[in-house]
Parts: C-alpha cells; structure tokens; sequence
C-alpha cells in the first residue's frame, strides 16, 4: 500500500464475517483490506481518506541562490475571522494589516503532526491552520523563506511540516470498501470457497487455437 495511506475502515455489515477489530484480521484479509483502500483512495484523486505526509517548504528564488520577500503590494489582511489579500494596508472596520507569516499545504490538511524549524519541533501553540491549507505562524519568527533540502529536516538550515491530509472517508466510502474487500477476499480463496461477486475478466476463449480474451481493466472497475 501507499507509505502513510491509513487503511480505510471497514463494517461488517458490509462483509459479513470479518471481525470488528482490525487488529483481529488475518494476513488474506489485511491485503484485501490494503488493496481496496489504496484503489479506492485513487480513484477518488487521494481526497478522502487519510495519509501522512512530509513535506520540505521551499519559495520560489531559493533555487537562484537567492531569498524571495513576503508578499509584494498585496497583503493579507484579517477581517472578522477570514482571511484575505488587500492592497497595501487600507482596512475596513477592525482589522490587523501587515505580512502574515504563512505557507501554503497541498491539501485538505487534515491535522498537524510535527513541525521542526532548524532540527527543533515547533510549539503547536505557535501555529494555527486555516481554510485546510494554510499554515499560519503565529508566535515566534516567520517561517524561514529558503532551506537545505541536502540536509535531513533535524539539522540547522532545515524545516519541514509533517501532517495528516485528505478527508475522512464517509459513509458512502466506508461501504464501498467494506464490500471491495470482502469481494477481493473472496477472490483469493480464502473465504472458504463463498463464491465472489467481482468478474474474472474473461470474456471469450478459443479452445482449439488457445484464444482468451478479457475485458478491458477499466470496464472491470
């Protein structure tokens, strides 16, 4: 399975016999269990479900040897509880202006798991996310704008951000897996000779010549 994929969880209801505890699975259903979460989470382009990830921020100019600025004319700028890009730092009502210390996850992010800035985790208190995709500094110095990406994320001149992303798998994902596993387990032969549901692909066979033909992959899907 994918590394950091979370396997997605699976209800006997809609496998009848498997137990409740994964952790009470056997080895045929664990793989059928891994297998239908991983085709499941890409067919849904990795938006539910959950994985961890670790990622290396890096700005645009680091690889020119140079540090690139915060920001240019436009600026975030709270208002209320949102945020948002203005021009210089014209406010409406009660608002902060000024640069926000902020990179950008690829997404949804779901939560946080450890930030380190120079080799050393960084306080949770220190830092909020917003909109699922903004990591926001909000003690402390910014975020460091260039790093080393040579060096692991524990050395000086480094930092990296590792999170938990996608989004929960919903009902409707929670029995789909759940019928894709036991079918997948069934495939295998180790359900005990319970008879599965998924096609075998074969869809015509020439006895005399040794002609087999089968069904194209994504019509199986």
């Amino acid at each position: 399975m994918v590394d950091g994929l979370e396997r997605w969880p699976i209800d006997p209801v809609w496998c009848p016999g498997w137990p409740a505890d994964p952790a009470d699975y056997t080895a045929a259903q664990a793989a059928a269990a891994d297998v239908a979460t991983e085709l499941l989470w890409r067919l849904t382009a990795g938006r539910y479900g959950l994985r961890t990830d670790t990622v290396r921020p890096c700005r645009r100019g680091c690889l020119d040897g140079g540090a690139v600025a915060d920001g240019g004319w436009m600026r975030p700028v709270l208002l209320g509880a949102r945020w948002v890009n203005m021009g210089g730092c014209t406010c409406i009502g009660t608002c902060g202006c000024g640069p926000v210390c902020e990179v950008e996850l690829p997404g949804p992010v779901y939560s946080i798991t450890t930030v380190r800035v120079d080799g050393a985790v960084v306080d949770p208190a220190d830092y909020t996310v917003q909109d699922g995709r903004w990591l926001i500094r909000r003690e402390g110095p910014c975020w460091p704008l260039c790093q080393d990406i040579a060096r692991p994320d524990t050395e000086p001149g480094t930092w990296s951000v590792t999170y938990r992303r996608g989004r929960p798998v919903p009902p409707a994902g929670v029995r789909a897996v759940s019928t894709l596993a036991c079918e997948l387990h069934k495939a295998t032969g180790a359900a005990g000779g319970q008879r599965c549901r998924l096609p075998s692909r074969v869809q015509e066979i020439v006895r005399d010549g040794i002609t087999m033909t089968l069904i194209d992959p994504m019509e199986w899907l």
